[in-house]
């Protein structure tokens, strides 16, 4: 059958119009909303990113894998929010990325595609908007040709009206002197509370990890997070309990950090070795296996354990025995 050009005219309408309803029909299923705080920055900032995904609940979303698509930049933390339904009906899946770059440049947060699974288990994906990043130097503007400014000349005060400055200035603090010593009178200082000591940094620590432990990360395929919140307890408890800089420093600056505080050589091993592994996953899209994640957290868990001090480990076998006498 030959088509004249009124067919092939209304054929093209259809096939068109077919196109747009499909994409329409997919917007009314899900959509995606990206947004960044502040899109110029200056080296070393940080920017809150924020993914909110809105979607039919008769679809089924895939795990996203953010970590391996931020181009230069690096994740430091992150908060999910429980997923609730807004008034239209549709579920709201939103999350909180705080990212940093150490490069100058323009860049972009690339398109993140999300999957999902329509009612028929048909796989599709959907994709954000890019943001585009500007990060400028923090080094001093061409207006700023000197390293040290001259001093502005001193602005001098006319002979004639010092006294009466020198004058306006005691009755000042004189009458500053009387409100506050009646102010005291009519409202008495309260008492400060004893404030509570802070938790040693191993039982932080291991509560963390505890709690790190019993979360749905590695189950809903969030590893990189997993190992990103798994190092960031490590470093919080080695700068606490060592009083040396680690929670927002390299691996490479920690390794220094730990050679001038001279840690002995088997917890120095061991922290590197940590350190670098998480790196891997974190930074080089490097997958472990379950085996490895095991050990690396068992790892985490013997650098806390090990190096209690032995006072406190003391102290707690006697709050043990105790308890256990009470109870009987």
């Amino acid at each position: 059958m030959i088509l004249n050009r009124k067919n092939l005219f209304i054929l093209i309408l259809i096939v068109l119009g077919g196109t747009v309803a499909l994409l329409s029909a997919e917007e009314e299923l899900i959509r995606v909303n990206s947004s960044v705080d502040k899109s110029t920055i200056t080296i070393g900032d940080r920017v809150l990113y924020t993914l909110e995904i809105i979607y039919d609940s008769s679809i089924n979303l895939l795990p996203l894998n953010l970590g391996a698509n931020l181009g230069a930049f690096e994740v430091k933390d992150y908060k999910t929010y429980p997923e609730k339904k807004n008034k239209q009906g549709q579920m709201v899946n939103k999350s909180e990325y705080v990212i940093t770059t150490f490069t100058t440049g323009e860049y972009v947060i690339p398109p993140l595609e999300i999957g999902y699974l329509t009612p028929d288990s048909v796989e599709h994906s959907i994709k954000s908007e890019p943001l585009t990043i500007m990060v400028e130097s923090v080094i001093a503007t061409a207006e700023d040709t000197t390293d040290i400014r001259g001093l502005k000349p001193q602005a001098s005060v006319p002979a004639s009206y010092l006294p009466y400055i020198i004058i306006v200035a005691v009755l000042l603090l004189l009458g500053g002197g009387i409100w506050y010593w009646r102010y005291r009178k009519l409202h008495p200082k309260p008492k400060e509370e004893e404030a509570e000591p802070p938790i040693p940094p191993w039982e932080e620590a291991l509560s963390a990890l505890s709690e790190l432990e019993s979360s749905d990360l590695l189950e809903t395929g969030q590893v990189k997070f997993y190992y990103l919140r798994l190092s960031e307890i490590v470093k919080r408890y080695v700068e606490r309990r060592f009083q040396i800089a680690a929670v927002d420093m390299t691996t490479y600056e920690i390794k220094q950090n730990m050679r001038k505080a001279r840690f002995d050589s088997w917890l120095y091993n061991r922290a590197t070795k940590f350190l670098e592994s998480a790196d891997l996953v974190k930074f080089a899209k490097y997958i472990p296996s379950s085996e490895e994640i095991e050990n690396d957290f068992a790892s985490a868990k013997y650098i806390v354990e090990e190096t209690i001090p032995t006072e406190a480990v003391e102290e707690t076998a006697v709050r043990v025995e105790e308890a256990e006498t009470t109870a009987l």
